[in-house]
């Protein structure tokens, strides 16, 4: 197999106010509920050469974008009332856009030149006449895609202080091959690329801090043992063989070790260990199952999942093994869990009074339990955004098992993409704007 990453660059700063640290902030991402913010986007303006397809492909990977972003409501184009209106302040009238409601507005250009797509992107408050973000993007116009994702981020740090995530990388099992096998889509649905043709189990693949490794178990050898796939050479390797069960892998915050369950003594463990899958240390040691870790962003650390009292539920423990604490107690199955990367929450799935998994939060003190999802089918297997603004989960909500993202409190459930076969254990990459491919 032969791999390789490319990331997508944007190549030019206008300069024209793009937002700083300390500018106004429209969208509070932070507060418990949050207000979407009116915003219209016009067709770019095609200059001399352009293809109208990719223009319009541009438009409507950025207006879809930034709708599913939860913080923006896209005004329909047929509300415009502005006629040839210029790009830039004093050539448009701001009034034709309040009247219809408008709070933000994207304006943009296309230019074709050769190979390359040329697009210029001007953000504005409108309410207030401010220029909040002027740039250009030049790339690839096969990768237009990417050019939008960039313009979409950049768009969502204007109005709201925090960079946004389109164009970042969702890693999942499915068995629309008939088998379990691994593959990556962006948050959007698109660029599916398969990574592992094994034809067996593969399971619960786990991205790597900087975004260039995942780590999943596997049955490739008839048993279910751990493995690290190097998405910049391909290569698999064999992290841990162990007799029994080889699962639940954890990356360290600065990824430098591993927490795993390992059963080769028996019941499920939990331990600390390298790539190379030498034990480190043993952190738990109980009768039962003991799975699930996951590490806190400052690494001191660990949620996991263990039946020590009966059921499985949640609890915390130092990265030494020391200071154990049980942190749910309301149900009788919890299970899945993740710690934010705020540090302030940890998500797991629990079974609810009527026998269905639903998505909760807690406080890493076991206070402040908070119910996501209601009524809507099984939501299993939830894990958190990498700037822990979203949280992206499974559920059966439309009959079979699809990957939904919503925000952190809940708000703006939707389904990342609809297909006829199952999917499920999805694990999301902060890294944005590259390209997999798998040989």
């Amino acid at each position: 197999m032969k791999k390789w990453l490319r990331y997508f660059a944007i190549v030019l700063f206008l300069g024209l106010g793009a937002a700083k640290a300390g500018a106004k902030v429209y969208i509070d991402i932070d507060a418990p509920t949050i207000q979407r913010l009116p915003v219209a986007v016009t067709m770019p303006v095609a200059g001399p050469g352009s293809d109208l397809e990719n223009v319009k492909h541009l438009y409507n990977i950025i207006t879809s974008a930034l709708d599913a972003s939860g913080y923006f409501v896209v005004l329909n184009p047929a509300m415009f009332i502005e006629k040839n209106g210029g790009l830039l302040l004093g050539q448009f009238n701001l009034k034709d856009w309040t009247d219809i409601g408008a709070e933000g507005l994207l304006k943009m250009s296309y230019t074709a030149q050769g190979n390359n797509a040329v697009v210029k992107a001007y953000t504005y408050d409108v309410v207030q006449g401010k220029s909040l973000m002027s740039k250009q993007y030049t790339g690839n116009i096969s990768d237009i895609r990417y050019i939008a994702n960039s313009i979409v981020n950049d768009v969502v740090y204007a109005f709201t202080g925090h960079k946004g995530l389109a164009g970042s990388k969702i890693a999942f099992v499915s068995k629309r091959t008939g088998t379990e096998e691994i593959y990556a889509m962006d948050l959007d649905g698109s660029n599916m690329v398969r990574l592992t043709y094994n034809k067996t189990i593969n399971l619960t693949p786990v991205w790597s801090p900087d975004g260039t490794r995942l780590m999943f178990t596997s049955y490739m050898h008839k048993n279910p043992d751990l493995y690290m796939l190097n998405l910049q050479t391909g290569r698999i390797t064999t992290v841990s063989a162990r007799k029994g069960l080889n699962i639940s892998p954890s990356f360290s915050p600065v990824g430098t070790e591993l927490a795993v369950s390992l059963s080769f003594k028996g019941s499920p463990e939990i331990y600390l260990t390298n790539f190379q899958g030498r034990i480190l240390k043993q952190l738990t040691n109980t009768p039962g199952i003991n799975v699930s870790p996951s590490f806190s962003p400052d690494g001191k650390n660990i949620a996991f999942v263990s039946n020590r009292a009966g059921g499985p539920q949640i609890y915390t423990m130092k990265t030494d093994g020391s200071d154990v604490q049980r942190i749910t107690f309301k149900g009788d199955y919890n299970a899945s869990c993740d710690w934010s990367p705020a540090g302030n929450r940890i998500v797991f799935s629990g079974m609810s009074e009527d026998g269905t998994f639903d998505i909760y939060t807690v406080a890493p003190d076991g206070s402040n339990l908070v119910r996501l999802t209601q009524n809507q089918g099984d939501n299993t297997s939830p894990r958190w955004s990498p700037d822990g603004y979203y949280i992206i989960f499974v559920s059966t909500r439309d009959g079979h098992q699809q990957i939904y993202v919503m925000n952190a409190n809940g708000s703006n459930q939707h389904r990342i993409i609809s297909t006829d076969y199952d999917m499920s254990s999805p694990s999301w990459t902060g890294r944005l704007n590259f390209k997999i491919t798998i040989k």
